[in-house]
């Protein structure tokens, strides 16, 4: 009930109590079955939902095959696709996120730009890590990944930079560039 639906088998599996979602596009929501607050926007997102809730899905097919996964946001093409029972991810760019599957333990991940992604999308599980840029993935939990590896790596912070804490790995090589920073 309290439900919006536009589009061919929108939103056509859910029961009397799964109540305030939307669904706008052909197969949105089609498995939903008791969620609440889901949002999808554009063919195929949320297709597979059963009872996850407060879900927001924008662009084909973004969290596609997410069913009992809940407070889920992705915004592009394919974002978090194939993401199934995981919890509090974002995902923002075309295909962010996608292919993490047959892993329930990816939790609190934020993933912005085009193709982002943990390493292995079959993996460990990573949680609390972010990837920023394209193609930036994601190799641990707590973790933040600023672009796409490339030998070497680099990072241009304009302006101060401050530390607080423990440099761990840094060669004296390296503090030489650091040098007058």
């Amino acid at each position: 009930s309290n439900n919006t639906v536009f589009g061919q088998n929108a939103l056509n599996s859910t029961t009397d109590t799964a109540s305030f979602n939307t669904a706008f596009g052909n197969n949105v929501l089609t498995s939903c079955q008791t969620g609440d607050s889901n949002s999808g926007a554009g063919n195929n997102s949320l297709q597979k939902t059963t009872t996850g809730s407060s879900n927001v899905a924008m662009g084909n097919a973004s969290l596609n095959r997410n069913t009992i996964g809940s407070f889920n946001s992705a915004f592009g093409k394919h974002a978090l696709n194939d993401i199934i029972d995981c919890d509090y991810n974002s995902a923002f760019g075309g295909e962010a996120g996608k292919g993490i599957e047959n892993n329930s333990n990816a939790h609190n991940n934020t993933f912005l730009g085009a193709k982002t992604n943990f390493d292995t999308p079959n993996g460990s599980g990573y949680a609390n890590s972010t990837a920023i840029g394209y193609e930036a993935l994601i190799t641990k939990s707590d973790q933040i990944v600023l672009g796409k590896s490339s030998s070497p790596p680099e990072v241009f912070i304009p302006g101060n930079l401050s530390l607080n804490g423990t440099l761990n790995g840094v060669t004296s090589t390296e503090l030489g560039y650091l040098d007058g920073v």
